[in-house]
Parts: C-alpha cells; sequence; structure tokens
C-alpha cells in the first residue's frame, strides 16, 4: 500500500478533493491523468520560450532537441529502426485522417480496402471516406463473439485479394480488449502487396509494441493514454 500510496503523489490531480472525497477519475478513453515529471518538463519547455525549428537561433535550436528528444524516445516505445520514420499530430484521428487523406489519392475504381468491425471507428471511417472518394469498395470483417470477440483472420484472408491496397485493424479493442495478432494480419495483407495501418491506441498502454517484428507499414497511439501530453504518435 505505501508503494501504492507513493506512485498516487506523482499524480497531482489525485490530490483533488470534491466535497471533502477524493477524486475518481473514470473517463479512461478521456485520456490519463499525468504525472509530476511531464508536467515539469511541458511547464520548463514553455517557460524557457518554445520556437519554431530550423532556425538559425538559440530557441528554434532548444524546441528542435525537445522534438528531437520526444521523437526518439517514441521510436524506443515502438521499436523503430529509426527516429525518423516517427511523426506527431493532434491525436490519433487526425493523424489516421491525414494519412487517409494521402493514401485515398493513390486509389482508383475497382480497388479496396478493409477495415473490421473490432476497430474503433477512428480508424474505420477515415478509410471509408478515402474509398468513396476513390470510388473504391470497402470490406468488413468481423469478429467472433463466441471466441473472446476475436477477429476472424478466416474472414480476414477471404476479404483480402489482389485489389486490396489497405487494411486497417486494431491491435486491442478498445470496446471488449480483445487482442489482434497483426504480425498475421500483416503477412497475410503484404502477400498481395497491400499496406497496413494499425491502431494501437488501446494496446500501447497495456503491452510492449514492435513495428519491427509486426512488419506493419503504420502504427498509431496516443501519449495522452500513457500518462503523456495530449499527442498522437505515428510510426
Amino acid at each position: 500500500m505505501d508503494e501504492l500510496e507513493d506512485v498516487r503523489t506523482r499524480f497531482p490531480a489525485l490530490q483533488r478533493m470534491v466535497g471533502g472525497r477524493p477524486v475518481a477519475y473514470l473517463d479512461g478513453p478521456g485520456g490519463t491523468q499525468v504525472p509530476r515529471a511531464v508536467i515539469d518538463a511541458m511547464g520548463s519547455f514553455l517557460a524557457a520560450g518554445a520556437s519554431n525549428l530550423q532556425g538559425p537561433f538559440a530557441a528554434s535550436r532548444a524546441s528542435e532537441a525537445a522534438t528531437a528528444g520526444a521523437r526518439s524516445a517514441i521510436a524506443d516505445l515502438f521499436n523503430a529502426a529509426d527516429p525518423s520514420e516517427i511523426a506527431f499530430g493532434q491525436n490519433m484521428t487526425s493523424l489516421t485522417l491525414a494519412v487517409s487523406r494521402a493514401i485515398g489519392a493513390t486509389l482508383r475504381p475497382g480497388d479496396n480496402v478493409v477495415v473490421t468491425r473490432l476497430d474503433h471507428d477512428a480508424n474505420v471511417w477515415p478509410w471509408v471516406l478515402a474509398a468513396r472518394d476513390a470510388g473504391c469498395e470497402v470490406r468488413r470483417v468481423d469478429f467472433d463473439p463466441e471466441a473472446g470477440c476475436a477477429l476472424d483472420l478466416e474472414s480476414l484472408a477471404s476479404a483480402i485479394d489482389e485489389r486490396t491496397r489497405l487494411v486497417a485493424v486494431t491491435q486491442a479493442s478498445n470496446a471488449v480488449g480483445s487482442i489482434v495478432d497483426v504480425a498475421e494480419v500483416t503477412r497475410i495483407a503484404h502477400g498481395v502487396g497491400a499496406l497496413v495501418f494499425v491502431d494501437a491506441v488501446a494496446y500501447a498502454p497495456h503491452g510492449p509494441i514492435d513495428v519491427q517484428a509486426i512488419g506493419c507499414d503504420f502504427l498509431v497511439a496516443s501519449a495522452y493514454k500513457f500518462f503523456g501530453p495530449h499527442t498522437g504518435c505515428l510510426y
């Protein structure tokens, strides 16, 4: 219990009282509270004077160093081969929309994209809209309620063909918690040359991520789900 209380003291928000009682933050999907170390790091950066990047002055160089450090940290978290493979955005949804717009420009009528009914809407509708704008087909893969809500990999394999251009899949369901073998999904998709976009938002706070072992083309998570600032992280 002493160890638990020591951890709690690191989160200023947990010291809040309402009506004489300590608060409980139950809105997990809204994000986690942040520890003092994160608050201090963000405050110190802002207090020193933030700047645009690539300027010939000290504040710009400091901002570049902070950005490089953050990119390196997420590359380590995802086991990316190089920090240059990491990008940041407002959140997972914004990053997914940006990528879907870029990939959508390459789609042609007769192509198809594959999404799943296990995924959060943020990894479904960006691809549905991209396919709609390009005149492409959207194929939806179901999950098996009798098998712990596992993604039906046989149905996934049957949905993918030589005209599949992208498969969007979650690593862990935000609704029911079932974990997907995204490495196997990637193997199947890459067998026909399709790209794979993995939503790891619900998985990242609970398990290790290794994009090199998975082999996926994109993976996205949200730092504010694991005690960080409200930022999306994209491999």
